[in-house]
C-alpha cells in the first residue's frame, strides 16, 4: 500500500511539473521595455533616426524636429524650415548634424545647456536645392555625406560641396574604410578615385530594395533588403546570409538594422523587432504580443550600455537585451 502511494505521489508531481513547464513554454516572456509616447516627449509620432552623444544623452529625429533626452526629461528643437527630421549624425566635436526636407544643418551647444542651429544647405548649388528628404547623414574625414533620394552631397565642412548623381533612386549608402557604397534601384556602386563603379559580384542585389547597409565583423558588410533577406559583401562578391528568422523578416518587411558585438537587431514594418546572433541563429522576437506598443520600427540604436532604442511609427521604446529579468505578457 505504501509503495502504491509513493508511486502515485511521484506521478502526481511529475504531471504537475509537466503542466507548469507547458504553461511557461506557451507564455509570452519578453525583456523589460520602457515606453515613451508622443505625450511623454511632446512631439510627433514617428521617429526616424537615433544617435547617442558622448555624454550618454539620446537624440532622436522626430517629425517635429530634434528630440533630446537624458532618459527622463525631453527637449525639442526645430530646424529653419520646420520640416520633419529623417537623419542624424554626431560630429567629432560633439555637434549634431540633422537632415530634414530640402534642408540639412547642425546643432551646437550654446554653452548654457541648450542648442543653437545653423542651416548648411544654403551652400548647395541652386539647381540641386529641391533635393527632398535627407535619408542618411554620415561623417568621415571631416566630410559630411548627405544622402537624399537622388543625390549624395559631400560637404567638406568648409562650405564646399561635391554632388554625386548615380542616375537612379538611392536606397541606402555607407561610408566605411574610406569607401562610399551606394545601393540604388539600378545597381550597387562604390566610389573610387572620384568616380562611381558598379560593385563587383553584386548581381544578387539587382531588383531588390536595400533598406540598410552596415559594417559586419572585421572586413564584411551586411546588406538588408525589404523582402529578400540579408546578404554579405566581403570585398569580392555578394552572398546570401541565411538566418533562422528569414521567413519572419520577409513576411513582415524588414526596414532597419543595427549591430552590436555579436548581436544583430532587425526592425520590421509589421512584426516588431527580431534579434539574432552573428551566425543568424538564436532568434528572439519583441513585438506587440511581447509588450511593444507598436510593431513598426523606423530606427534602431544600441547605446553604450547595450540597451536597444527603437524609434517607432508611434512612440519610442527602449529594451535592455542583456537584462536577465523578463516580464510576462498574457498572449490572450
Amino acid at each position: 500500500m505504501q509503495c502504491f502511494l509513493e508511486d502515485y505521489t511521484m506521478r502526481f508531481y511529475l504531471l504537475l511539473i509537466s503542466l507548469v513547464y507547458s504553461l511557461f513554454s506557451m507564455a509570452a516572456w519578453s525583456p523589460i521595455i520602457r515606453h515613451f509616447s508622443p505625450k511623454d516627449y511632446t512631439a510627433g509620432t514617428q521617429n526616424w533616426d537615433i544617435i547617442e552623444h558622448t555624454n550618454g544623452w539620446i537624440y532622436v529625429a522626430n517629425n517635429y524636429g530634434l528630440l533630446e533626452t537624458d532618459g527622463t526629461h525631453w527637449q525639442l528643437y526645430g530646424i529653419q524650415n520646420g520640416t520633419a527630421l529623417r537623419s542624424l549624425a554626431l560630429g567629432n566635436d560633439g555637434a549634431i548634424y540633422v537632415g530634414g526636407t530640402d534642408e540639412f544643418g547642425v546643432f551646437r551647444s550654446d554653452g548654457l545647456g541648450g542648442l543653437t542651429y545653423e542651416n548648411l544647405s544654403s551652400n548647395i548649388p541652386e539647381r540641386y536645392r529641391h533635393f527632398g528628404e535627407v535619408w542618411r547623414l554620415q561623417i568621415d574625414n571631416n566630410n559630411l555625406y548627405v544622402q537624399t533620394r537622388h543625390y549624395i552631397f559631400i560637404y567638406d565642412l568648409m562650405g564646399n560641396t561635391e554632388v554625386l548623381d548615380p542616375g537612379a533612386i538611392i536606397y541606402k549608402s555607407l561610408v566605411w574604410e574610406g569607401n562610399l557604397y551606394i545601393a540604388t534601384a539600378r545597381d550597387m556602386y562604390v566610389q573610387s578615385g572620384g568616380r562611381l563603379h558598379a560593385l563587383r559580384g553584386a548581381e544578387l542585389l539587382q531588383n531588390k530594395v536595400v533598406c540598410s547597409i552596415l559594417p559586419f565583423g572585421e572586413k564584411d558588410i551586411l546588406i538588408a533588403t525589404d523582402f529578400h533577406g540579408l546578404y554579405t559583401y566581403d570585398g569580392k562578391t555578394v552572398k546570401r546570409f541565411h538566418t533562422e528568422a528569414d521567413s519572419y523578416i520577409t513576411e513582415n518587411q524588414l526596414y532597419t538594422m543595427a549591430i552590436c558585438k555579436q548581436q544583430i537587431a532587425l526592425g520590421t514594418v509589421q512584426g516588431g523587432l527580431v534579434l539574432i546572433d552573428e551566425s543568424g541563429q538564436n532568434s528572439k522576437y519583441i513585438n506587440r504580443e511581447g509588450g511593444l506598443q507598436n510593431n513598426t520600427i523606423l530606427s534602431l540604436l544600441y547605446d553604450s550600455q547595450s540597451n536597444i532604442w527603437m524609434g517607432l511609427d508611434n512612440g519610442i521604446a527602449v529594451s535592455d537585451a542583456s537584462n536577465p529579468v523578463l516580464s510576462y505578457v498574457d498572449p490572450h
